[in-house]
């Protein structure tokens, strides 16, 4: 039930306390009478629906109500007899049994067993001769509901929704009334008023009660819900014509006059709650004196423009009454990487609700991984088995994604026509399919071996907007974002011809005349007769052709009027190039005529709608993956450069077996040309980068080149460090080869979410991971996060770096169930604490590390104090997650939530130290803020809530009197960006935070934060960028978990967290002045970038630190005697001596832990200890 704002598995009343009986609601009247609006309403008070509803439409957010299954069958057989809902010689009668066997399995299936369920779809009141039998069988009772309105109401919207004439719409009104009047002429039925049901709660409670559900005293909750939904954007419809005077049913010429004299003979048997026989008497009268051929004239008018074609099909299948072939069975394919796997999933969605039981064949550029288990309606197959191994290793090299991906298209059809399909097509991922594709059928019906749209049908207007003619004259005539072949002789060899040629040309580069695969196809009207060239305009629409376009969408679909044209055509499939779900309102990339400004919004709507499509595919989740860059046998990203030499080489006619696999190709572009000083791979860098060789004046300055590739060179030109060293434009004794990281990488934890941001940080640095996940060490929740799969190496090797992001309570426990070589490793330890002193119990630890690195310098000073290794500040990642502002994911969550209230958030996990978290202050200082009347809400967001029941009962008790929420559940990475950026704003009124991972997040959204000012967090808070809360630093008085009796924590103030709370809700200034503050401060410190480069230079001097001191591994026995260690380290000791005059506090904090290392190790190996630790410390810190 998409985009339907009313939750149908929250409190639904449980019918099976009514009755013991299966019993069937039957929902019948005329489209557009109001069929939904009853139906959704019922099922909001607990009527059984079903699980596999009709999607909602655009123009139908709200939702059909209808079975899949059922419509479906439906949909069948008005295809089966050429005709559809709005024909009005319907009824007719079932062409077989099967359908009869199929409903009926389809029934039992969903809803045997069940009390009370319904059945709706408009169709079933002409189909109702073939349905009662039906449902006789499979229950007890059948409660018919007929629903009322005005002919004249219904008419008006069948003509401005769908085109539809007053005689056709009240001819269909007609049949739709009649026949459940007829069918249930014995039994009786139940005239539900439109009108009534939108105006108050009387008629829905009537119905209700009629069908035995619950009453508006047992379920109040439930029929305000059903109220709300019913009142909220339906009583504009409200009739305003039912008063016409109308002649005598004799003088009566038009269909509409006979339907409205039937409509009120029936509202009068409505209104006086009397016998329907002479209702249904007059309305056979009416029905006799229908013209029909009045009725369809107008259906013909609008069906008979697109039934041409298949009239002239149809030739072909039966001849004199003699039936032929059966139409042909389309193959449907597409191909993209992994991270387009949301716009090719929502294709598939829409080719399987057009062609049922379907299945679209996704060929996978970068492999099928292990995790991707496909839907029903997807097969995944890799790329790689469609080619020969060595023509696919040569495209990866030779052509960029998109070249690549397009080049393997005709390969593709030929690998489908080798497994048997017979016509097959091709569609663009980011495609949705709106109705089946009859006209490609048609045409390989009458012969056609290929099928192409072209990308206008007309000129563009000289307006200097793109794209413009010339576009199109570059970019070729036809879109290839769908294609269609024949498997045929001649099918084959035309692709098999495009094959070759895309080979070495389908670069995009229009100024060469190419552009990938697209451009060869102009070609094709000239090489092949049977082709059809589709210019209807309701195929291949897109942001190209829009200039002569026109979007049309009524209740049923969506329609397209080409500028010139009377009527509308159906839309067949729209082709969404360059669309960003997260910005819906551009359209697309590539294209500037229409605007945010000029967008129309039946335009808009359709954006809206597939972007909500992409949403529910995991659009977020997929499409920040990005694509694993191609890389040599011996594991160096291949880049931009090596790909254009390698071009070069073949233009040259040089042979190489594979450039990827092939050593001879590195040393080729490692070597000089004749008379150049430097080597071809970075002349060719000049050729693709004149800006780069201007600036490092054509090599001369080649170590400032070497410099700025190593530090930029990534990002702008995907530059792998490994492959200048492979090449000798680096040291490779400076090269950084690895680190192995260890954390809880998949639990639902802010640890875990830390570790999993400083690995993509590390991997945007350069830095080659492999990654040890010890998530089920701990208790918390695991989430489906894909970090091992994105950046493990690909190597087994141990790096000689350890990344442990373990605290110090666990570090133990940890390392003993960890492989035994990690201890020769140099381990460097990622821990948090949140209090101003280190314990002593935890000392030991040090001796376990090499070094330490915390997230602030609350932290670092901290456990500074005892340290016995260096200990260094490597903040946190903070990164963007892509998610936009929207109450609507929130309240689909929380059902107190509503969309005018400010929302305050506070989190915490109450399995962990919910003191040091401090949520009985957060709500205290809310209750002395607001009021309930006010329109505030604070939501206590918890995990592991139900193990502290009685702390929540506890919060529940004291929040009494006040809009107050609790909400227990885990969230992904994902979902918990999604909560944040549907709140308000933040709070933290902690007593301690080692960090504040949350309190950052909620920033970078733009989110105002309201924090106690203590603690690790104030490296980021400041008057400028959070609401601040003084406090007052009190002892602890009792030990909570690692944290001992005497420990200082700080206490905020209520009164003063009450104020700037106060603040916040009513000072909109002030609120955007530190929300947005605090979101540039955010991005500029704690970027993946920017903590990357932080810890890549801390790593690479860990490197240079080890090859040039070489210490031992016991420093005890390695001490040597005072006076000899001071005179070989005279210059270390001048340093330390100005560090000391610099930075006293630093030694003098320390004094403590050097007396107990004199105690463990003596005079001499502490010394020794001391000069080397601090000489690490001065490195970094100068």
């Amino acid at each position: 039930m998409e985009n339907f704002p009313i939750d149908f598995q929250a409190e639904v009343y449980d019918i099976t306390q009514i009755d013991k009986r299966s019993e069937v609601v039957l929902t019948l009247g005329m489209h557009r009478s109001g069929t939904s609006a009853l139906t959704g309403a019922l099922g909001i008070l607990g009527l059984k629906l079903g699980n596999d509803l009709m999607p909602a439409g655009p123009d139908n957010p709200k939702g059909f109500f209808e079975h899949k299954g059922i419509v479906e069958i439906n949909d069948a057989f008005s295809w089966e007899r050429a005709s559809s809902w709005d024909n009005p010689r319907f009824p007719l009668p079932w062409a077989s049994d099967a359908p009869v066997a199929k409903i009926e399995n389809l029934l039992k299936k969903d809803f045997g067993g069940s009390c009370l369920w319904g059945l709706k779809d408009p169709r079933i009141s002409v189909f109702l001769p073939s349905y009662i039998p039906i449902l006789e069988r499979l229950t007890d009772k059948i409660h018919p509901l007929l629903m009322l309105r005005s002919p004249i109401d219904v008419a008006a919207s069948l003509a401005a929704r769908d085109n539809i004439n007053e005689d056709q719409a009240a001819a269909l009104w007609i049949s739709h009334t009649l026949l459940p009047l007829r069918m249930f002429a014995e039994q009786g039925i139940v005239l539900v008023s439109y009108d009534a049901l939108i105006d108050g709660p009387g008629e829905l409670e009537r119905v209700a009660k009629i069908v035995g559900l619950p009453s508006a005293g047992d379920q109040h909750i439930l029929f305000a819900r059903a109220h709300a939904f019913l009142g909220r954007d339906l009583r504009h419809h409200r009739s305003q014509l039912e008063d016409v005077d109308l002649p005598p049913l004799d003088e009566i010429k038009t269909n509409l006059q006979l339907a409205m004299h039937g409509f009120r003979a029936l509202k009068k048997a409505y209104h006086s709650n009397s016998n329907l026989t002479e209702p249904t008497e007059l309305m056979e009268l009416i029905s006799s004196r229908v013209d029909r051929e009045a009725a369809m004239s107008g259906y013909l008018d609008r069906k008979l423009p697109s039934l041409y074609g298949t009239i002239n099909a149809l030739k072909s299948y039966e001849i004199n009454g003699v039936s032929g072939n059966p139409p042909p069975q389309l193959t449907f394919f597409t191909i993209c990487a992994r991270n387009y796997m949301a716009f090719a999933d929502v294709l598939g969605q829409s080719l399987a609700s057009t062609y049922p039981g379907s299945k679209l064949t996704i060929f996978l550029m970068d492999g099928v991984s292990e995790n991707n288990e496909a839907p029903d309606y997807l097969i995944l197959r890799p790329i790689e088995g469609v080619l020969p191994k060595t023509d696919w290793m040569h495209r990866q090299a030779y052509y960029d994604v998109l070249e690549c991906s397009t080049s393997v298209k005709p390969a593709c059809f030929l690998k489908m026509f080798e497994e048997g399909h017979g016509h097959v097509v091709y569609l663009d991922p980011d495609i949705y399919v709106f109705r089946p594709l009859h006209q490609v059928a048609i045409a390989f019906a009458e012969g056609a071996e290929v099928v192409l749209t072209p990308h206008v049908l007309s000129p563009y207007p000289e307006d200097l907007k793109r794209p413009e003619d010339l576009d199109i004259l570059r970019a070729g005539t036809f879109n290839l974002g769908f294609a269609a072949f024949r498997n045929s002789e001649r099918g084959r060899y035309l692709l098999g011809w495009w094959n070759e040629r895309l080979k070495l040309q389908c670069l995009s580069d229009v100024r060469e005349g190419t552009f990938t695969d697209q451009k060869w196809m102009d070609f094709i009207p000239s090489f092949e007769q049977n082709i059809k060239i589709l210019r209807n305009p309701g195929y291949n629409m897109a942001y190209w052709n829009l200039h002569e376009r026109d979007l049309i969408h009524t209740e049923y679909q969506w329609s397209v009027k080409q500028n010139g044209d009377v009527n509308p055509t159906p839309l067949t499939f729209y082709h969404f190039s360059g669309f960003d779900p997260n910005k819906p309102e551009l359209l697309s990339k590539h294209q500037n005529r229409i605007t945010s400004e000029n967008l129309s919004p039946t335009l808009l709507k359709l954006l809206e709608f597939y972007a909500g499509r992409l949403k529910a595919a995991d659009y977020d989740r997929h499409m920040p993956r990005g694509i694993a860059p191609l890389r040599f046998a011996t594991g160096e990203n291949w880049d931009v450069m090596c790909r254009s030499l390698y071009r070069i080489s073949l233009q040259r006619n040089f042979k190489f077996d594979s450039p990827l696999t092939d050593p001879a190709f590195i040393s080729w572009i490692s070597s000089y040309a004749s008379g150049d000083h430097i080597p071809r791979y970075l002349r060719q860098l000049f050729t693709l980068r004149g800006d780069v060789a201007m600036a490092f004046n054509e090599g001369h300055n080649l170590a400032g080149l070497i410099n700025w590739l190593r530090r930029d060179g990534k990002d702008q030109l995907g530059v792998d460090e490994k492959l200048l060293a492979r090449i000798g434009l680096v040291d490779p004794q400076q090269e950084l080869i690895g680190v192995n990281y260890v954390g809880y990488l998949t639990a639902h934890l802010g640890v875990g979410e830390a570790a999993r941001n400083t690995v993509e940080a590390l991997a945007h640095a350069g830095i080659t991971i492999s990654l040890m996940d010890i998530s089920e060490m701990t208790e918390s929740p695991r989430g489906d996060y894909d970090i091992i799969e994105r950046f493990t190496s690909t190597t087994t090797k141990l790096y000689p770096i350890t990344i442990l992001h373990v605290n110090a309570d666990q570090l133990p426990y940890v390392l003993a169930n960890l492989p035994a070589n990690i201890h020769t490793t140099t381990k460097i330890g990622v821990w948090a604490w949140e209090s101003s002193e280190f314990p002593d119990k935890w000392c030991d630890r040090f001796d376990l590390l090499d070094e330490v690195w915390v997230g602030t310098k609350f932290m670092a000073d901290s456990i500074a104090q005892k340290a016995t290794v260096p200990v260094f500040t490597v903040p946190y990642v903070i990164k963007e997650d892509g998610v936009k502002d929207s109450r609507d994911w929130l309240e689909s969550r929380v059902s107190d939530i509503k969309k005018d209230e400010f929302v305050f958030l506070f989190q915490f996990d109450a399995f962990s130290i919910p003191y040091r978290k401090n949520p009985h202050a957060a709500v205290k200082a809310f209750l002395e803020a607001f009021t309930h009347d006010m329109p505030v809400r604070l939501l206590i967001k918890t995990i592991n809530g139900k193990k502290s029941a009685g702390l929540i009962d506890e919060l529940k008790d004291i929040s009494i009197g006040g809009r107050v929420t609790f909400w227990d559940e885990s969230l992904s990475s994902e979902d918990r960006f999604k909560l944040l950026a549907s709140i308000d704003s933040f709070v933290s009124l902690h007593r301690a935070e080692g960090f504040g991972l949350s309190i950052a997040e909620a920033m970078l959204l733009k989110k105002p934060v309201l924090v106690t000012n203590w603690s690790g967090n104030v490296d980021f808070t400041t008057p400028e960028t959070a609401a601040l809360v003084d406090y007052t630093l009190k002892p602890l008085t009792q030990t909570y978990g690692p944290y001992d009796e005497g420990t200082i924590w700080a206490d905020p103030s209520i009164s003063d967290a009450a104020m700037k709370m106060r603040r916040i809700f009513d000072d909109a200034s002030y609120r955007i002045k530190i929300s947005e503050n605090g979101a540039q401060y955010i991005a500029n410190i704690l970027s993946t970038k920017a903590i990357g480069k932080l810890a890549r230079d801390r790593l690479q001097r860990v490197i240079v630190s080890k090859r040039k001191k070489a210490i031992p591994n016991n420093m005890v026995e390695a001490a040597v005697s005072m006076i000899p260690v001071l005179q070989k380290n005279r210059l270390i000791v001048w340093n330390i001596g100005k560090d000391a005059f610099r930075r006293p506090h630093y030694y003098v904090r320390r004094i403590p832990a050097g007396i107990r290392a004199i105690r463990k190790f003596g005079l001499r190996s502490t010394i020794t200890m001391t000069v080397h630790s601090t000489q690490q410390r001065i490195d970094v810190c100068d």
